[in-house]
């Protein structure tokens, strides 16, 4: 296969990043662990957040938005709970394995 880019950009080439890779080094809440696989700092995503976070029940993230990253979130297991503000109102909704969620970037939410 060739390179149809021709733009010479690393962030135009594919990148695998192994389960073993993920890196801890990242911005972590109490209850919550955190482990980055793709984004700026480790593949040169622009607009893109991807991990792996583990919660503890009852464990709550506080207000919080991703900067200019969008993310999307696959719950694997439990069914956590995203707060968020929409037309001036607190919306809520209860998630299940299974489920995708999408966070637009600056969002801010819990």
């Amino acid at each position: 296969m060739r390179d149809t880019t021709g733009s010479g950009d690393a962030r135009a080439s594919l990148r695998h990043v192994a389960a073993a890779e993920l890196s801890s080094d990242t911005a972590q809440t109490p209850g919550m662990q955190r482990s980055e696989a793709i984004s700026q700092r480790r593949v040169g995503a622009r607009t893109i957040w991807m991990g792996q976070s583990r919660m503890t029940p009852g464990a709550s993230s506080g207000d919080h938005h991703h900067g200019d990253s969008e993310t999307g979130i696959y719950i694997l297991s439990g069914h956590p709970v995203f707060v968020f503000a929409e037309d001036g109102r607190e919306r809520r909704f209860e998630t299940a394995p299974g489920d995708y969620v999408f966070v637009p970037a600056f969002v801010p939410h819990r």
